[in-house]
C-alpha cells in the first residue's frame, strides 16, 4: 500500500501544445505502476487551468478518472479549480462528487488517507464562515482547537513566506508551527525555492517553468520518496535557420527567433509545436511575462493584512486618530 501525491495538473485546451502535453500525461497516468487498487492518490489542486471549460478539458477530466485504479482519490481544491460565475461557486469537476471513491475538499478538513492522518487546506477566496481570509485563517490554524492534532501529512494549495510576497492573498505564515511530519504544497509550479515542501506542477505551463526534477511523492512501507515524472514538455528558444535543438521532452515547444512566420518555420522544421515565431533577435514578450510573474504577488497584496503587520512593528505607536482613519479607509474591523 502506498499514498501517492501529484502536483498541479492544469488540464488545458487553449494551446495545441498544451493539449498534446495533457495527452502525454494521461497516457503516462494510465500506465503508471503506482496506479493500482491498493494505493491512494492525493492531488494538490488545480486539476484544470480554467474553472469553466469546453469539451476537450471535460474529456481530459473524464478520462483521468476512468483510467484511475486507485482505491481512493483525495483532491485539495486549487485557485484555478473554482470561482464564481453569476455569483455562484463553480467547481470545474463537480461531477467527481458522483464517484464514491473521490473526495473533494473545499475547506479545511482532517482525513485518514491510507495510514496517514492528514490535514487538507484548500485554496479559498474572500472570507470563510469565521470571517477570515485564507491568509489569516491558515496562518493561525496551528492555534485552532479543531486542528491542533498531530498529522503525518499536511497538504495545501498556497505559498509560504519563502515563495510569496508577505501580505499577498496566497501567502500563509507560521507553516512551521503546524504539528505535522510532512508538508506538501501545490500552487507553485517550480520547486527550486524549497523542494522539500513544494511538489510543483506535473508539467511546465509557460516558458519560465522548465523544471527537470518534477516528481510524484510516494509514501510506502519504506517511508517518503520521490519518483521522477517524465519530462512531459519543455520550452525551447532558438534562432532560425539554426538546426532544431534536441529535447528529451515528450512535447518540445519552440520559440523561434529571426523568423517572420510560422509557415516559414514549418517549411524548414516540419510539423513542430510553436509557441511563437518572431523577427526579433530576443524574445521580448517572454521577458515581459517573466517580469509580470516576478511582480504578480505584489498585485495581490492583502492591504488590510499588511497594515495590521505594519502596526505590530511600530515603535512608538502611530497616533490613534491616524490608525483609526486608516482602519476606516481599509474597512478593518
Amino acid at each position: 500500500m502506498a499514498i501517492c501525491i501529484l502536483g498541479d495538473i492544469h488540464f488545458a485546451s487553449h494551446k495545441d501544445f498544451l493539449i498534446a502535453t495533457c495527452e502525454k500525461f494521461l497516457e503516462w497516468f494510465k500506465n503508471w505502476e503506482r496506479n493500482s487498487p491498493e494505493n491512494y492518490l492525493i492531488l494538490t489542486g488545480d486539476l484544470v487551468h480554467d474553472y469553466i471549460n469546453g469539451g476537450v478539458v471535460i474529456n481530459f477530466l473524464e478520462r483521468f478518472i476512468q483510467t484511475s485504479r486507485f482505491k481512493e482519490i483525495h483532491i485539495c481544491v486549487g485557485n484555478h479549480d473554482m470561482n464564481k460565475y453569476q455569483n455562484l461557486d463553480q467547481l470545474a469537476y463537480e461531477f467527481y462528487n458522483n464517484k464514491p471513491n473521490v473526495f473533494i475538499y473545499k475547506k479545511a478538513a482532517k482525513a485518514k488517507i491510507g495510514s496517514l492522518n492528514t490535514l487538507i487546506l484548500p485554496y479559498f477566496t474572500g472570507i470563510n464562515d469565521e470571517g477570515k481570509t485564507m491568509s489569516e485563517y491558515y496562518s493561525n490554524i496551528w492555534k485552532n482547537k479543531e486542528f491542533k492534532d498531530h498529522y503525518d501529512l499536511t497538504v495545501g494549495h498556497f505559498c509560504g513566506e519563502d515563495n510569496s510576497f508577505p501580505g499577498a492573498t496566497d501567502c500563509v505564515k507560521n507553516l512551521d508551527k503546524i504539528n505535522t511530519d510532512k508538508l506538501c504544497l501545490g500552487h507553485i509550479h517550480t520547486r527550486h525555492i524549497n523542494p522539500r515542501v513544494y511538489i510543483g506542477s506535473v508539467y511546465a505551463g509557460r516558458k519560465n517553468e522548465n523544471d527537470y526534477t518534477r516528481s510524484a511523492w510516494v509514501c510506502d512501507e519504506e517511508g517518503w520518496k520521490e519518483e521522477r515524472l517524465p519530462i512531459f514538455n519543455e520550452f525551447i528558444t532558438f534562432s532560425y535557420p539554426d538546426p532544431l535543438p534536441n529535447s528529451k521532452s515528450l512535447v518540445p515547444i519552440y520559440t523561434i527567433l529571426n523568423c517572420s512566420s510560422e509557415k516559414l518555420a514549418r517549411d524548414k522544421y516540419g510539423n513542430i509545436f510553436i509557441r511563437r515565431s518572431t523577427i526579433e533577435a530576443t524574445d521580448f514578450i517572454a521577458k515581459k511575462l517573466d517580469n509580470e510573474a516576478n511582480f504578480n504577488y505584489i498585485k495581490n497584496i492583502n492591504i488590510p493584512e499588511l497594515f495590521k503587520e505594519f502596526l505590530k512593528v511600530q515603535s512608538p505607536l502611530l497616533n490613534e486618530d491616524v490608525i483609526n482613519n486608516c482602519k476606516n479607509a481599509l474597512k478593518i474591523r
